[in-house]
């Protein structure tokens, strides 16, 4: 018989050698540690996970919080029937340019074109127009004398048997730039209004 034989399995367990106990100790103690590492990974993932969540449910907040201000200072640009009454006492229509919006229209460009033409969102005023890059505050009403005579529109340019359009292109205080797209009648009044923003 060998030695090994004379002394494994030993009658008592704990009697084992010191080694083999080591041995298992270290494994239980690996399975414990590998178990709350686990554990852990699992905890920060979702931590992880709650806080993109939260960050996402901020940029939200901040994206409704601009949109908010924004319509606080958006501007609007239409064009109007202006009813007025000239010096010789008859009554005289004009198309004006004015601002429905909550804030001044600044930058001021406009395109006459026809049809379903693409908005022009860069360049200069075609035709030429005096007033480009001026502002339009939104205190003007239709009958304030201050209101200045280049916004007011020939409307027999925009009458005849084409579908005429202005663009009106401008920015607001934050920088934001808007269109407004009307569509004139045959006899060159305001049919349809739309606006975009770039």
């Amino acid at each position: 018989m060998s030695r090994l034989g004379l002394f494994w399995p030993p009658a008592n367990p704990y009697t084992w050698p010191m080694s083999t106990t080591t041995d298992w100790l270290q494994i239980s103690l690996l399975a414990v540690n590998a178990s709350l590492v686990y554990k852990y990974l699992r905890a920060t993932e979702g931590i992880a996970r709650t806080n993109r969540t939260q960050v996402q449910v901020s940029q939200e907040q901040v994206a409704a919080s601009h949109q908010q201000l924004e319509g606080q200072i958006r501007p609007a640009l239409i064009v109007a029937v202006s009813n007025e009454i000239a010096k010789d006492g008859t009554s005289v229509q004009h198309l004006v340019i004015r601002n429905v919006g909550s804030g001044p229209a600044l930058n001021l460009r406009r395109y006459q074109v026809y049809g379903d033409t693409a908005i022009t969102w860069v360049g200069n005023s075609v035709p030429e127009w005096r007033p480009e890059g001026c502002c339009v505050p939104t205190q003007y009403a239709f009958s304030d004398p201050s209101q200045p005579d280049d916004w007011h529109l020939v409307r027999e340019a925009f009458s005849g048997n084409t579908r005429n359009v202005l663009q009106l292109l401008y920015q607001s205080l934050s920088g934001n730039e808007y269109a407004s797209v009307i569509e004139f009648d045959v006899h060159g009044s305001p049919l349809r209004t739309r606006f975009e923003r770039r």
